[in-house]
């Protein structure tokens, strides 16, 4: 493309946008500064809450072939953007995307899935809810089916969440998963008995 062909011949220019560097083309930096702010926001309450650091400290603006390439990267210090981020962005996409690199961890290839599956959308409902009013967790959640073992797990989430403490509790789970070696072992029954155990020390 016209775009990548500049990137190569060298039409690349910086900018910093609250502390993170910005590299592209001059023509898509001030749409980036926009895509940057909306991101900000779930980096920062992820920061808060999971302490886990997010804010990047360079941003590469890719066209959408090299971008695409590039996502997966293993740090979050170093983002390879493709032009697509910088169209619409949202609170629901930042999120989407944050929670994608906390767990999924592409470039482990990890597939766990019903118990990773649930702690990734208790991870967003968190964090969407903290930007929107989204209900409960049980009722933004409602597959079509649920499985038993799901139910058990859903029903323990909606009477922490009636206690006011399922922000905490998913916080404790996705320390247990990341403290994990092998990411497939995680179990999130085991994982929410440690939880009960602990606070009932």
């Amino acid at each position: 493309s016209q775009y990548g062909l500049s990137l190569v011949g060298g039409h690349v220019e910086e900018m910093t946008v609250d502390g993170i560097r910005v590299v592209g083309h001059p023509e898509v930096l001030q749409a980036s500064k926009r895509a940057i702010e909306k991101y900000e926001t779930t980096w920062r309450l992820i920061e808060e809450w999971l302490e886990v650091p997010m804010t990047p400290h360079v941003i590469y603006i890719l066209n959408g072939e090299h971008g695409y390439l590039a996502r997966n990267t293993p740090s979050q210090e170093v983002l390879m953007w493709d032009t697509h981020y910088l169209k619409s962005p949202n609170e629901t996409t930042a999120v989407y995307e944050a929670v994608y690199y906390l767990v999924n961890e592409t470039f482990l290839s990890v597939e766990g899935g019903t118990d990773l599956h649930l702690l990734e959308e208790a991870l967003r409902w968190v964090l969407l809810s903290e930007q929107e009013d989204l209900g409960s967790f049980k009722k933004w959640y409602s597959p079509i089916s649920t499985p038993i073992q799901e139910t058990e797990i859903l029903n323990q989430f909606d009477a922490y969440e009636k206690q006011g403490r399922l922000q905490e509790v998913v916080k404790f789970l996705y320390q247990n998963y990341a403290e994990l070696e092998k990411k497939k072992e995680f179990n999130i029954i085991e994982a929410l008995q440690l939880y009960k155990e602990d606070t009932s020390l």
